[in-house]
């Protein structure tokens, strides 16, 4: 999915937005629960009905999702459409699990975020999935594409929450488009639903001063960061506000927050080599890489980069000592397996 907070911004038009329920938040259809008595509901111990829902809707006789980072929609809109980010597939699943008797739940994953820009708008995106609690386990239900993995904190969250987060993401989708009206109220939506959302302050910020509202903009970023203190997109354009207003010493202050954050993340790095890498800089991608590695000496897909890189510079010796770094590293045996058959084909060329 993407729990989304916003920069900057352009101009489109939606619907106006109700506020539903919990159970509207959740709700099936008719067609949608024949689908899971067809496929599911037969199976007795929760476990094959974890495994039937998970190979009925991923598997390839299944419903041919198709993921899309666009749009956030409900479970019905989701089944129908077979499309949708990781919030909507993560709300469709708890929806269905809980339908057939499985004991799912909503989950933020906090990991290094991603970004997209769209016109004027730049949009950081974060993560959500579900966990499911099957005989005594606990498990995870992920709906992202495969990436490289990041290690992150996971917190379990009430539906509530969860509903927050959608209508904070209803929110972004509706100013990305230019229709501030409705993002306004998605945004207030998603504060009456948990009014310490930092996310949705900040995304309020942003909307206040695209309006010119720099006062109320500023109350918004600062209650997004007394709410959370790592809310550092909040700081940004906390950072971007009071340097244009003429507040500059306010400005470096947050600023070098925001600076030092990133400075202190591996996978700030990790992404700036991944860019340089894309754009043929191979020496900037080495530099980069290795303040990635020396920050997080244990992430086997640092290593792995890394060696794309020296690949292309045709040093074979450090191609091999690297890819043997991240098959050490590796967490799994798949992944082991993949870095040992390039190891293998490098011995063989």
């Amino acid at each position: 999915m993407r729990l989304v907070t916003l920069f900057l911004i352009t101009t489109g038009v939606l619907a106006q937005p109700t506020l539903m329920s919990e159970e509207e938040f959740l709700y099936l259809n008719d067609d949608m629960k024949a689908f899971l008595a067809e496929h599911v509901s037969s199976y007795h111990a929760s476990s094959q009905r974890l495994h039937a829902l998970v190979f009925s809707i991923f598997g390839k006789d299944g419903l041919g999702l198709t993921y899309g980072n666009q749009t956030t929609k409900t479970p019905i809109e989701t089944y129908e459409t077979r499309n949708g980010n990781c919030m909507s597939f993560t709300t469709m699943f708890v929806a269905m699990a809980r339908h057939v008797g499985i004991r799912a739940y909503f989950q933020e994953v906090e990991d290094f975020p991603t970004w997209d820009k769209r016109g004027e708008v730049v949009i950081n995106n974060k993560h959500m999935n579900a966990v499911v609690m099957v005989d005594g386990r606990v498990m995870e239900v992920d709906f992202l594409p495969y990436q490289n993995k990041r290690r992150r904190y996971a917190r379990r969250i009430s539906d509530t929450k969860a509903m927050a987060h959608y209508y904070n993401n209803k929110g972004a989708e509706a100013f990305a488009a230019g229709d501030r009206e409705t993002a306004r109220v998605n945004f207030e939506f998603a504060l009456k639903l948990d009014g310490e959302f930092a996310r949705a302050w900040s995304n309020m910020g942003v909307l206040q001063r695209h309006e010119g509202a720099l006062q109320q903009a500023e109350t918004c970023y600062l209650n997004a960061i007394e709410y959370n203190r790592f809310e550092y997109t909040a700081m940004s354009n906390l950072a971007y506000l009071y340097q244009a207003t003429g507040r500059e010493e306010l400005a470096k202050k947050y600023a070098s927050k925001v600076e030092r954050y990133r400075n202190r993340n591996p996978f700030y790095h990790f992404d700036i080599a991944h860019e340089a890498h894309l754009a043929g800089n191979l020496e900037e991608a080495i530099h980069s890489y290795k303040r990635a590695i020396n920050l997080r000496p244990k992430e086997s897909d640092f290593y792995h980069a890394i060696a794309q890189v020296y690949y292309e510079l045709g040093d074979s010796k450090q191609v091999e000592k690297n890819l043997k770094l991240a098959e050490r590293f590796a967490l799994t045996p798949d992944e082991k397996l993949r870095y040992s058959s390039k190891l293998d084909f490098l011995a063989a060329k």
